[in-house]
């Protein structure tokens, strides 16, 4: 698409169409000046020159175009906003309550129970509903010890090693006095989340409409204790074996909680718990294909493997 922003034109300069007399007595005219067509009346200019009666419009100065393309980026050029879990380390706890589920570093979707001397003392709110769309491919980041923060991040399990990492907890812990660092794959997927309850209000971030409920976009990096409880024994576990098998990722939608688990050696952390909801509408299929999937031409040789390994 094309748009072109052009100057006007002026209109044709008038001029005097009065003959002038050439002769006192005309010649009798031929049969076929008769026939033929009157020519264009024409008038003698200021310094004797014969002008047209009519001329053809002329451009005032030069012409400006602007051009527009309706250009259709891809996700790696755009920025969608993060689904993360507040922990009892890093940032978050420090605006929102440990095991919330935070959109975006600024909406609590969730936020788990206070117990207390085993009495519950405050009740969760509902549970999120998410739909998976896809993953990008398994990358491994750098695990920075007492932090919630993530460090280096690399594609591959070999550049792991070229990074002086391991992906072994036992090697790490062996080698960490000699610099070595614990790496742990992380996996991306991309979600549709429904709008909860608590924000029937928030129409900024719950921007797309489907069969009367709304809906946002959001990116959620699972690794550590996320990537196992909900990436690999939900998710990865059902495309592969499961419900997800047949319809792919989107097919169903999921409820998101949290849960404080006990590790060895006494660690704590807020896992997320993720339980089939229901199949998806069709309505919201249909939007899930025609909003997020780009043409095939414009995907790269890199979206279109991760697509064709997707479909496997």
């Amino acid at each position: 698409m094309e748009i072109s922003f052009g100057k006007g034109t002026v209109p044709a300069t008038a001029v005097d169409n009065t003959p002038t007399p050439t002769s006192t007595v005309a010649p009798k005219p031929t049969l076929a000046e008769i026939m033929s067509p009157a020519p264009a009346p024409t008038a003698t200019g200021p310094v004797g020159h014969l002008v047209p009666a009519v001329q053809k419009a002329q451009p005032v100065g030069k012409a400006d175009n602007f051009l527009l393309g309706d250009f259709l980026p891809s996700f790696k050029d755009i920025i969608l906003p993060r689904l993360a879990i507040s922990q009892n380390i890093g940032s978050l706890k420090e605006t929102f309550i440990s095991g919330t589920v935070v959109f975006d570093r600024r909406v609590a979707l969730f936020v788990p129970p206070a117990i207390k001397d085993g009495k519950v003392v405050r009740d969760a709110t509902p549970t999120v509903s998410i739909i998976v769309v896809g993953f990008r491919p398994t990358r491994f980041v750098e695990k920075v010890a007492g932090s919630a923060e993530r460090g280096q991040i690399v594609p591959t399990e070999r550049a792991v090693a070229l990074a002086g990492g391991t992906l072994d907890w036992t090697e790490w812990r062996l080698k960490k006095e000699q610099g070595m660092k614990l790496f742990q794959p992380l996996a991306d997927a991309l979600l549709v989340i429904e709008r909860p309850e608590s924000e029937k209000e928030n129409l900024a971030d719950f921007t797309y409409e489907v069969d009367g409920k709304f809906y946002a976009l959001a990116l959620w990096a699972m690794k550590g204790t996320a990537y196992t409880a909900a990436a690999k024994r939900v998710f990865f576990t059902s495309r592969r074996i499961g419900l997800l098998r047949t319809g792919g990722y989107p097919s169903w939608s999921y409820t998101m909680a949290t849960r404080e688990d006990t590790f060895p050696g006494g660690n704590k952390a807020w896992t997320p718990v993720c339980l089939p909801k229901e199949k998806t509408s069709q309505p919201l299929l249909e939007f899930i294909q025609s909003v997020l999937n780009a043409p095939a031409a414009e995907a790269t040789e890199e979206e279109a493997a991760a697509a064709a390994a997707s479909a496997e």
